[in-house]
């Protein structure tokens, strides 16, 4: 399946090594680490049915791992020569901790006595763990836990009734994601502003702070009316152009998608 292009996808250039500071690069095997991201890519595409998007998960999966090689060289080049002065440094121990520990702490000299290269741990030590990949092969949950595990509050907000909702919820694996659920609460349905309005109120968040995501031009103009932007899935029926005309700002085939491009969205544009 994979074929190894030796060139790397990016230049790596470091001017001068660093243990201290290759101590500090998360990306290799914290939990939004390279490593994370194509484990947790690779789980969704073998679960996804449809042909084009398990194409896509598994070549942003494949992405990663060019990313993780990429850090890797970064960290290999930072630490050049530590090994040797570990060994020979008997006597300058105590000023060579300091400078291997800089602003970071003594979890790298691990790194360091076993070649230098990358350790699975994070920048405070702790071991790279199974527990990162939170993808469950359910995309919409594996979008919603990525959405909470940056800090975004989240709200479901429904026309259906209270225990129709729930049942939903459950079977989609999301209903303990949800800061929020409104549906009882509102007292006409969308195109009323009330569901959306009810939501907000939880969250304590005003409309133009928030983002709707939706499936049908319904969510888009009760959204909008509120002054709050849409993002549109086309798991609703409707086609991308009845979707934009409603007013959403960015259309995407599914969940499945937006996860996959969540950092380019405007759900991650601070």
């Amino acid at each position: 399946m994979f074929v190894h292009n030796k060139r790397l996808q990016y230049t790596v250039r470091v001017a001068t090594p660093n243990p201290g500071l290759a101590n500090l690069l998360e990306q290799f095997s914290g939990p939004q680490g390279e490593l994370a991201a194509a484990c947790r890519y690779f789980t969704q595409a073998v679960s996804e049915d449809d042909p084009g998007r398990r194409d896509m998960l598994f070549d942003i999966a494949t992405e990663e791992l060019s990313h993780l090689e990429v850090i890797c060289s970064i960290v290999a080049m930072l630490n050049k020569g530590a090994k040797g002065e570990l060994a020979e440094g008997v006597e300058k121990q105590a000023e060579l901790y300091r400078s291997l520990t800089g602003g970071g702490n003594d979890s790298h000299t691990t790194a360091l006595l076993y070649g230098g290269g990358p350790a699975l741990t994070n920048s405070a030590g702790v071991p790279w763990t199974a527990a990162y990949i939170d993808a469950i092969g359910e995309p919409t949950a594996d979008l919603l836990r990525r959405l909470r595990d940056r800090g975004v509050k989240l709200a479901a907000a429904s026309s259906a009734k209270q225990d129709e909702l729930d049942v939903y919820l459950d079977i989609a694996q999301v209903s303990k994601l949800f800061d929020v659920v409104t549906s009882s609460d509102a007292e006409e349905s969308k195109p009323a502003p009330d569901i959306f309005e009810a939501a907000l109120k939880k969250l304590g968040t005003a409309p133009q702070n928030a983002i709707a995501i939706g499936d049908s031009p319904y969510d888009a103009q009760t959204a909008g009316g509120l002054g709050m932007c849409t993002i549109g899935l086309l798991s609703g029926c409707f086609t991308e152009e009845a979707l934009r005309d409603a007013g959403c700002i960015a259309v995407y085939p599914g969940p499945s998608a937006l996860f996959a491009c969540l950092n380019e969205s405007v759900l991650m544009a601070g």
